[in-house]
């Protein structure tokens, strides 16, 4: 009898055992959702890495106060990999492995982009929105990847081709030593190559050196009629003053790194032309017609205490898209989940007024076209808003 009962107890035992749990998703708890970028606040690209995190804290900060999505608190954790590769690295490691996000969002730049995002990727991390034009962002397609931006390449192609247009047909360039430079500079061959026209002369630089005399003396001297570059807002000026001070009058056109709002407020840039998939906004002249959108602005300047420049409102955006699949992704968050949840969206509409995101199809990819800029009275105008490639 005694072992009779034991083994009853034994199996009651066994009968009210509590069920195993759900096992949980990396970076998700019942009320916090971790979400990590790796960014530049402090190096060559900080302009662009501390406007982007402002939009998207931003953006992160609303949900919270709402109440959070779906019950859960966005914990936004910031890395500043100084646009250098070893910091970047170390940088997403951590995001890994210490922190254990369950997301990246809106890494920045290129080379950083290509130097984490394979080994992140591979660990099953959702990378969503890199801040980055280059082609690995979207070319081949990965599931766990959304892209943003159109790419370099087309975009230098679509910038080529309208200065093309007006007569330029012996141009030049003069781009980073990085991967950044190498698409900008792949667009402008390719644009050469399909229009006729010459390249005269080229040149590398290293995203640190500051000097840029002797490369202007020998760009100039080649008869070219346009010169192109694979610049941030740095080098950028300095080549810009350089071409200028060397009294070469010709059209100068960076790539997206050098649209920022400080380069069209040094008077030394007047003139000066970038082509990028976003422009900037004129808050001051919008309030009448998009009065949201200059509301939105107040705000923005209430809580950081500066204008916001376009990478604020790009990174805003991204965030927005963000919540919004978070929210359709349901309670149940988990990667397969969120991924869906994405071309669930179909077309975002930008509410700044910039290309719509197209969400959906195989390659996932956001805007599609980009835009030429000028800097003329201290401001950025938009003389082209569509750069056909």
């Amino acid at each position: 009898m005694k072992s009779i009962a034991l083994l009853l107890g034994a199996i009651f035992a066994l009968t009210t055992l509590p069920e195993p749990a759900q096992a949980q998703t990396r970076g998700v708890t019942s009320n916090s959702i971790k979400i990590g970028t790796v960014t530049d606040l402090s190096g060559a690209l900080a302009s662009w890495g501390v406007s982007a995190t402002n939009g998207i804290r931003m953006r992160f900060d609303e949900a919270n106060v709402a109440g959070g999505v779906n019950g859960r608190r966005i914990e936004f954790i910031v890395e500043d990999m100084q646009y250098q590769i070893p910091i970047a690295i170390k940088a997403a490691d951590k995001l890994m492995t210490s922190d254990k996000v369950f997301a990246f969002i809106s890494t920045l730049g290129t080379p950083p982009n290509n130097a984490i995002m394979k080994s992140v990727l591979d660990a099953g991390f959702p990378y969503l929105f890199p801040l980055s034009a280059g082609l690995a962002m979207s070319e081949p397609p990965h599931p766990l990847r959304l892209p943003f931006l159109l790419n370099d390449r087309d975009t230098m192609r679509g910038a080529v081709k309208y200065f093309s247009d007006r007569g330029a047909k012996k141009i030049c360039y003069q781009v980073m030593a990085n991967d950044y430079g190498a698409e900008v500079e792949a667009g402008i061959k390719s644009a050469a190559e399909r229009l006729g026209l010459t390249i005269t002369a080229s040149g590398k630089h290293r995203p640190t050196e500051t000097e840029f005399t002797a490369a202007v003396l020998q760009l100039r001297n080649s008869g070219c009629q346009a010169l192109f570059l694979g610049t941030v807002a740095r080098d950028a000026t300095q080549i810009y003053t350089a071409v200028r001070a060397a009294g070469w009058d010709v059209p100068v056109v960076s790539a997206l790194g050098a649209l920022v709002p400080p380069v069209a407020e040094n008077p030394a840039m007047e003139g000066f032309y970038t082509a990028a998939p976003f422009y900037i906004i004129d808050f001051k002249a919008i309030r009448a017609t998009q009065p949201k959108v200059a509301e939105w602005a107040d705000r923005y300047r209430a809580k950081y205490n500066i204008d916001p420049s376009p990478q604020a409102v790009i990174g805003y955006t991204m965030a927005d898209v963000t919540v919004r699949a978070l929210q359709n992704a349901g309670r149940d968050l988990t990667v397969p989940s969120l991924m869906a949840a994405f071309p669930a969206i179909g077309i975002y509409r930008d509410p700044f007024g910039g290309p719509d995101v197209k969400l959906s199809g195989a390659k996932h990819f956001g805007a599609e076209f980009s835009s030429l800029s000028q800097v003329k009275g201290g401001r950025w105008t938009v003389p082209a808003p569509q750069l056909p490639f």
